[in-house]
């Protein structure tokens, strides 16, 4: 089966989201090239995200064929299906087996799981990392609890967590939730389960500092904020302003969306994220989830569940809420929906009733159906080449330094940097870092330096009025440095040759001229 979603992967084309244009390229190579410090938030907040993610990616890219890395990256993606398989077993031991490998199909069929198959934005990648150390934590709670068990499972469960967690921290939410999961699927806190949970912690921790513990230190040591640009509330850094989490404006604004949330975001997707992502089953989930809640309260039905179901339920609701309280970015949410046509299946074979486990069986087969035939949105492809990127190298005269400013706004050309000379520094303004009066003075101070040659990217045309379009492009980008002194040496702009893929993506290098 990964096989299978490495050629999916492969006919999806050469990966062309938004974030490897602006930072998913840029970042491995500032760590690789020690250029944190010499360049300044060239793609905006995210410049400081971890590479640690996007390093092997990158690597791949430089030394082999770019279709060859499209189709090693669907591969990586597709041991979801393995592991979902091993989960779905150990929660069904007595399920046949055409139903765990149907109800394993359904996980990979969701629709988020499609959308981001085969690319660099880290979502996939980490929910192999998550479901790993979900099927880990089962095989735990499976065992019998006699001296000769101990807590390798447990540990490495949460060994991988803390993995997934340290490649892209929003996966702190399932970190959570699975040690909440793990709480509360004992109905008592005995010796045993305080110890496991202590080793689930601290293997947590572990698995997140391995991973990332050298990027926190190095933002430590260099912004004096581990987590740089965020949580600048807590560590204030002069830098950025008082802000905790960059974007919050994806999360329910009222009482009435937190409570129909699943509903409000599946009949609008984009109050979820930018591209039209659809998942039916987020409804059935919610709608039997509190069906099964309410049965017990009211106990007008009989129902009971086996740990490895009690802990799919808890890691689930847990990791929603955490979600919709903390993102609400919808591709945030890939491991948690895989599971949901094993949660929606044993829910509604809970209730001992053969129409609603048909009726589960029914809409778990026309979510899937719906994502395979809709057509799973696209966050940007395009055609094959061999090299991924190809860029044009612009013509400059040797200077003391050359400092590069790129103009924020769409396209974004972070993914330009590590095909320019290394000598240049690079900047950005007009992004979505935020500025303080310190980042402005030390802005300023880059690109006004003694002896320093100062140059600025931006858009260019391909279409038919090139010219016209490309004036505009320059009109535009004064408008955004006018204040800072700054403005273009409009004879200078020349327009240079880019390529992602097949796709042409020109840029235009302008002299800055800077006020004395």
């Amino acid at each position: 089966m990964p096989v299978i979603f490495g050629l999916i992967s492969l006919s999806f084309g050469q990966d062309s989201n938004w974030d490897l244009q602006n930072y998913h390229l840029y970042n491995p190579y500032a760590l690789l090239n020690n250029r944190v410090g010499f360049d300044l938030a060239p793609a905006g907040f995210q410049s400081y995200f971890s590479p640690m993610i996007d390093v092997p990616a990158w690597l791949l890219y430089r030394y082999l064929p770019a279709p060859a890395v499209g189709f090693l990256m669907g591969l990586f993606h597709g041991l979801c299906y393995p592991l979902l398989y091993k989960i779905t077993q150990a929660v069904l031991p007595a399920a046949r087996i055409k139903v765990l490998i149907l109800l394993s199909i359904a996980g990979c069929l969701t629709a988020n799981f499609l959308s981001s198959l085969g690319n660099g934005m880290g979502d996939v990648t980490t929910a192999v990392f998550v479901l790993a150390g979900i099927y880990c934590a089962l095989l735990h709670l499976n065992q019998p609890v006699k001296p000769g068990n101990g807590l390798r499972f447990i540990a490495l469960s949460g060994l991988l967590l803390g993995l997934a967690a340290g490649l892209k921290l929003t996966n702190i939410v399932f970190c959570a939730a699975l040690f909440f999961a793990l709480l509360m699927v004992k109905r008592s806190l005995s010796a045993y389960h305080f110890r496991s949970l202590i080793v689930f912690s601290l293997s947590t921790l572990a698995g997140l500092l391995l991973i990332d513990g050298y990027w926190l230190w190095k933002m430590w040591d260099t912004f004096g904020n581990p987590l740089f640009p965020q949580m600048n509330s807590v560590f204030k850094s002069d830098l950025v302003g008082n802000i905790t989490v960059m974007d919050q404006s994806w999360r329910p604004k009222t009482l009435t969306d937190f409570l129909l949330w699943p509903f409000i975001f599946t009949f609008n997707a984009k109050k979820v994220g930018q591209i039209n992502v659809i998942e039916p089953l987020w409804i059935f989930g919610y709608i039997l989830t509190i069906a099964f809640a309410a049965s017990r309260l009211l106990k007008g039905v009989s129902v009971s569940l086996a740990p490895g179901k009690r802990l799919i339920l808890w890691f689930t609701v847990t990791a929603y809420l955490l979600w919709m309280g903390l993102f609400s970015i919808f591709r945030y949410v890939v491991p948690m929906e895989m599971l949901l046509p094993l949660l929606c299946y044993f829910i509604a074979s809970s209730f001992s009733h053969k129409k609603i486990t048909a009726a589960a069986a029914i809409v778990i087969l026309f979510s899937s159906l719906f994502s395979v035939f809709r057509g799973s949105p696209s966050w940007g492809h395009e055609k094959w080449h061999r090299s991924a990127f190809r860029v044009e190298q612009p013509a400059v005269s040797p200077a003391d330094s050359t400092v590069v400013v790129l103009i924020g706004g769409d396209p974004v050309y972070g993914w330009l940097i590590p095909s320019l000379p290394p000598s240049m520094r690079f900047t950005q303004v007009a992004s979505n870092f935020p500025e303080t009066p310190e980042y402005m003075r030390q802005q300023q101070t880059m690109v006004t330096a003694k002896g320093s040659q100062e140059f600025a990217i931006i858009p260019a045309s391909t279409q038919k009025d090139y010219i016209i379009n490309n004036h505009n492009y320059i009109v535009d980008a004064n408008k955004k440095i006018i204040s800072r002194g700054w403005h273009l040496d409009t004879e200078s702009c020349k327009v240079y040759s880019a390529y992602m893929g097949k796709k042409y993506k020109p840029y235009q290098f302008c002299r800055v001229l800077v006020a004395e």
